[in-house]
């Protein structure tokens, strides 16, 4: 499979003007840069599901005064509005069945389910809980898939982490998940999960079932380090 890069995820945020959408400050995007002849794929909604159609990404710069330097800017056409944007992808185009689950925190000790056609899966969370003043603070918060499938089931790790902390439902510092369905169309679910614990910085990672190991999913770091 060629390398995956994450270029967008969520335009939700970001404000619609003049007919294009920003897509994010690519300020230490650590995967590489698009370029205007780069071949792009937006993951978006259809009647069915999703689907990954070609999207032409425009790019530009723009003056960063806290750098003191020229950064680069990139727009969309605002009628597509994709969860994500990927480039050099080399997966099945449509009819991807999946969920838009918009940053969704999993308290520890709750699971969500997702279910397709030959398997089913229960994803949960499970942390120690310490309550504060004002706030939550999760020890060692981890987030499980148990892929059920043929009568068998075992369950995976997909992401782990020392602390997260819950002050308000507004205010979460914790992994969060963007969407899950069936990318790689194996039949198993895939993520994408914002990772950042700090509310303004953004780490967003992609994991596939195809490059599950004995011990849990293996995480690709798509953008990192940028400011949100």
């Amino acid at each position: 499979m060629k390398k995956i890069i994450l270029l967008l995820t969520l335009l939700i945020f970001s404000n619609l003007s003049f007919g294009q959408s920003p897509i994010m400050l690519i300020d230490g995007y650590t995967n590489g840069i698009i370029k205007e002849n780069d071949t792009l794929n937006a993951l978006v909604r259809n009647l069915d599901g999703f689907k990954l159609e070609p999207i032409i990404v425009k790019v530009d710069s723009s003056y960063h005064f806290g750098k003191d330097l020229k950064v680069p800017n990139y727009k969309i056409n605002e009628s597509i509005k994709p969860i994500a944007i990927f480039k050099n992808i080399d997966l099945k185009k449509s009819n991807i069945k999946g969920e838009f689950l918009n940053f969704y925190f999993l308290e520890p000790d709750s699971d969500i389910s997702f279910d397709l056609i030959n398997s089913s899966s229960i994803i949960r969370a499970i942390s120690s809980v310490e309550k504060h003043n004002g706030f939550k603070l999760f020890k060692d918060y981890e987030i499980l898939v148990k892929i059920i499938e043929n009568d068998l089931e075992k369950e995976y790790s997909l992401i782990k982490i020392s602390e997260a902390q819950w002050t308000n439902k507004n205010f979460i510092e914790a992994p969060k998940i963007i969407w899950m369905g069936d990318l790689d169309k194996d039949d198993k679910v895939d993520f994408i999960i914002e990772e950042s614990t700090h509310y303004a910085l953004i780490k967003r990672s992609l994991y596939l079932s195809t490059e599950i190991k004995e011990n849990g999913y293996i995480r690709k770091v798509l953008v990192e380090d940028c400011v949100d």
